[in-house]
C-alpha cells in the first residue's frame, strides 16, 4: 500500500473503534483523517459542490470508513457528498439508512428469504405486555425507537426486570420494538462480522440482563466461536442484501439454525478484537483500500 491514499473515518467520536481504525490506517502507510459529520457543511451551487469541516475545505479523499449508526439526514448528506466526489465508501449512505431502521431491515431480509427473529413494533409502551405475548413471552429484547431508529435496548428475563424497564419506557413515550430472545439453553446470541462481503469472525454474546443502553455491548461478554456454513451463508447474504461492506449481523442461533434480529453498520471493534485475537480494524482498512477494487480517481471535496 502506498502513502498517497487518504482514508477518512467519518464518526461522531474519535475514541474507541475510531481510534483503532485511524491507527490501523497509519500502520499501513495511509494518510488517515477523522471527520465529525456534525461539524461538516455540505453545499451545492450550480454544478459545483463543496464539503467543509470546521470551516475548512476537505481535500482529496480516496476511501471512507463510516462509523454512523444513524439515519440523520445531515450525517448521511455528508457521507453522500464523499460518495459522489469519487471516494470509495465501505458503507454507502443508502445502506446505512436501511440498516439503522431495525424493522425495515428485518422486513427486507424476510422478503428475500432470510430467517429473522420474531419481532413486533408497538406504538404505545402501555401495550408492551400484549406485544410480549405475541413473540412468545419472556425473555424478550425491548428497544425504544425514535424516527424508526433504535435509541435504547434492554434484555428482560423476569417479570421484575420487565416492570423496571417499563417504568423507563413509559417516560420515554416512543415506539417500542419487542423481539423474542433466548428461550432455551440450546439457543445462543451470536454476532458475526462481515467485511468486504466475507465473514471474518463470530462470537457468542452474553449481554447483561436489565441494563438499559443504546446497545447490548456495554457489560456484555464475548466468546469466540467456530463458524458454521449456515452462519456464514446467512451473515454474508444479510450484508449483501442491505448493501453493507462492514456489518455485524446479530442472530439467535439454535442448533445451527440462525435467525437475524439486528444488523449493526458500525459495530464496536475493541471487544470483538479482544475475544477473537484478530486485527479487525486492519481488516476493515484493507478492505477499504483493496488493490483489487476498482478505484475512482481521487476528487477534491
Amino acid at each position: 500500500m502506498t502513502g498517497s491514499k487518504t482514508l477518512v473515518v467519518l464518526a461522531r467520536s474519535r475514541r474507541g473503534s475510531t481510534r483503532r481504525l485511524l491507527r490501523a490506517a497509519r500502520a499501513r502507510g495511509l494518510s488517515p483523517r477523522f471527520l465529525d459529520p456534525a461539524v461538516c457543511t455540505a453545499y451545492v451551487d450550480g454544478q459545483r459542490s463543496r464539503l467543509l469541516h470546521r470551516g475548512k475545505r476537505v481535500g482529496e479523499v480516496d476511501a471512507v470508513v463510516p462509523r454512523l449508526r444513524t439515519n440523520s439526514s445531515h450525517a448521511l448528506a455528508v457521507l453522500h457528498h464523499l460518495e459522489i466526489a469519487g471516494a470509495r465508501v465501505l458503507n454507502p449512505a443508502e445502506a446505512i439508512a436501511r440498516a439503522s431502521h431495525p424493522m425495515h431491515a428485518l422486513q427486507l431480509l424476510a422478503e428475500h428469504g432470510i430467517d429473522v427473529s420474531r419481532t413486533v413494533v408497538g406504538r404505545d409502551a402501555r401495550g408492551v405486555r400484549r406485544l410480549i405475548e405475541w413473540v412468545g413471552g419472556l425473555p424478550v429484547r425491548l428497544g425504544v425507537l425514535r424516527g424508526g431508529e433504535r435509541r435504547a435496548t434492554v434484555i428482560c428475563e423476569t417479570p421484575h426486570s420487565l416492570e423496571a424497564a417499563l417504568e423507563v419506557l413509559f417516560r420515554l413515550g416512543q415506539d417500542i420494538l419487542v423481539q423474542r430472545y433466548l428461550h432455551a439453553p440450546s439457543e445462543r446470541d451470536v454476532r458475526v462480522l462481515v467485511v468486504g462481503g466475507r465473514v471474518v469472525c463470530a462470537v457468542r454474546r452474553i449481554p447483561q440482563p436489565g441494563r438499559l443502553g443504546r446497545a447490548l455491548e456495554p457489560g456484555a461478554r464475548y466468546e469466540s466461536i467456530p463458524l458454521s456454513s449456515n452462519l456464514v451463508e446467512v451473515a454474508e447474504a444479510t450484508a449483501r442484501l442491505l448493501g453493507l461492506g462492514v456489518a455485524a449481523v446479530d442472530m439467535l442461533d439454535r442448533r445451527d439454525q440462525p435467525r437475524v434480529f439486528e444488523v449493526d453498520a458500525a459495530p464496536a471493534l475493541l471487544a470483538l478484537e479482544k475475544a477473537t485475537g484478530r486485527d479487525l480494524a486492519g481488516t476493515i482498512v484493507e478492505a477499504a483500500v483493496s488493490e483489487g477494487s476498482s478505484w475512482a480517481a481521487s476528487t477534491s471535496c
